[in-house]
């Protein structure tokens, strides 16, 4: 909302229920969208159209993120506009609690193992995005962007897990793989390298380099997910 909508202008965001709903709702009275936009806006790599003179940044991700978490929840996104400059307003819906789910005393149910893990990615909205989704499960995240940094971190830090990406700027991620098994860490971090290449001999290097598991992008969170418990 801030994004699209000029200087002075007005953003409201409202909470509310309705029926056995809660709602939450951004609205904004800036650049405003197509119709044809509104039916695309929660699609992968979708972003609206922006002159240069707008802010720039993200992969249009976002969305669909928002869109993905409303429905584990068992909820919904939506998107409402009237057109261009008239506006945009999008919601989130979520089911409220029943007294049952709410209720004190009952047995928990299975929790899921929280890790502490580094997330290694130059790119700095993927990098940023993953580990704001393993944060939402309860795990411990920190994030570098060069293989350095991510050597510094691991040093200080000892993280039980290493989401690793192959392509890094200075240090590949098969050079850092290898620089942390040569360190002899205990205990030894479990490395989950992530590349676009899947080549038999992508793979005869993240095994030589110590590698334990070689994920192929775009990832499969699900599949992440099972790796780190």
């Amino acid at each position: 909302a801030a994004k699209y909508t000029p200087e002075g202008g007005n953003i409201e965001l409202r909470g509310f229920r309705e029926a056995e709903d809660v709602v939450l709702q951004v609205s904004d009275n800036g650049l405003g969208l197509r119709p044809d936009q509104v039916k695309q806006m929660f699609d992968l790599f979708v972003q609206g159209e922006r002159s240069l003179a707008r802010s720039e940044g993200g992969l249009g991700i976002g969305l669909t993120i928002v869109r993905r978490l409303a429905e584990l929840h068992g909820g919904r996104a939506s998107a409402f506009s009237e057109g261009p400059d008239k506006g945009s307003s999008f919601s989130v819906r979520l089911p409220l609690a029943s007294p049952a789910t709410a209720s004190v005393g009952r047995a928990p149910g299975p929790v899921s193992a929280k890790q502490t893990i580094m997330v290694v990615d130059d790119n700095i909205d993927s990098a940023q995005t993953l580990g704001k989704l393993l944060r939402i499960s309860g795990h411990t995240v920190r994030v570098a962007h060069t293989g350095r940094d991510a050597l510094d971190g691991i040093a200080a830090e000892h993280p039980e897990f290493i989401v690793l990406d192959i392509g890094l700027p200075d240090l590949d991620g098969f050079a850092v793989a290898t620089e942390i098994r040569r360190r002899n860490l205990d205990p030894r971090p479990r490395i989950i390298a992530l590349s676009g290449y899947g080549q038999a001999s992508d793979f005869q290097k993240a095994e030589e380099a110590g590698v334990d598991h070689y994920l192929m992008k775009p990832l499969d969170l699900a599949k992440l997910k099972q790796l780190l418990c």
